[in-house]
């Protein structure tokens, strides 16, 4: 019986191995005693070692690592462009000179109101001159008008709160501030007035009254 494994066994010489290196033979022994410098896979024909070397079968785990690294390395310089690329693009929005407008000044003032003659409160009644006269109902405002706005008013008793809130807001800006709403329109237009006159800021404990006429745009406030 033939020995299994060796030179003599046809299927062993011809077995191929994943790694392309052919298996370890007899005929492999260099005569040489310097083994350093000799690769058995070189004395196989050219056609042999070429049809192995393109076997799409053929196991490279090197070459995938390879792979990997390079694309890892592909993408960190990819993300140093781009790093690159946007502080560039903010050190030249920083550099561009930018243009600030001047500060508007909000701060409510009083200096056109002059007084001239002071008056007392004797004086002050005394101009008061009682006449007896027909009350003219359209005076202020005609009978006609009057009666549209009842039937306006009535048709907006079914609107939605949503639509009214809104109308209100936008007719009467004493009613929000930003997005907040204050449901006392005269406390509103009391706080404006005093931030400016210091109305409340009275010695004693008078009581304190204060009158708001109309409501809507064009009313009357005053202090008493």
């Amino acid at each position: 019986m033939e020995d299994l494994y060796s030179d003599n066994d046809p299927h062993y010489r011809e077995t191929r191995v994943p790694s392309g290196i052919p298996p370890p033979s007899l005929r492999d022994l260099k005569r040489s005693e310097d083994l350093s410098r000799y690769n058995p896979a070189l004395l196989r024909p050219m056609k042999s070692r070429d049809n192995n070397n393109n076997s799409s079968s053929r196991y490279q785990p090197y070459s995938q690592e390879e792979d990997i690294r390079r694309n890892q390395r592909q993408q960190q310089q990819q993300q140093q462009q781009q790093q690159q690329q946007q502080q560039q693009q903010q050190q030249q929005q920083q550099q561009k000179p930018m243009y600030k407008p001047k500060p508007l000044n909000l701060q409510p003032s009083t200096s056109f109101l002059k007084c001239q003659t002071r008056l007392s409160v004797n004086e002050i009644i005394d101009l008061i001159k009682l006449k007896e006269v027909e009350v003219d109902y359209d005076f202020v405002c005609s009978k006609v008008q009057v009666e549209n706005v009842i039937q306006l008013k009535g048709k907006s008793s079914h609107l939605p709160k949503e639509i009214v809130s809104q109308a209100r807001s936008k007719s009467n800006p004493f009613e929000r501030i930003g997005h907040g709403v204050f449901m006392n329109r005269a406390a509103m237009k009391l706080a404006a007035m005093d931030a400016d006159f210091g109305l409340t800021a009275t010695k004693g404990s008078n009581q304190f009254k204060f009158l708001d006429i109309c409501g809507g745009p064009g009313g009357f406030s005053g202090k008493k």
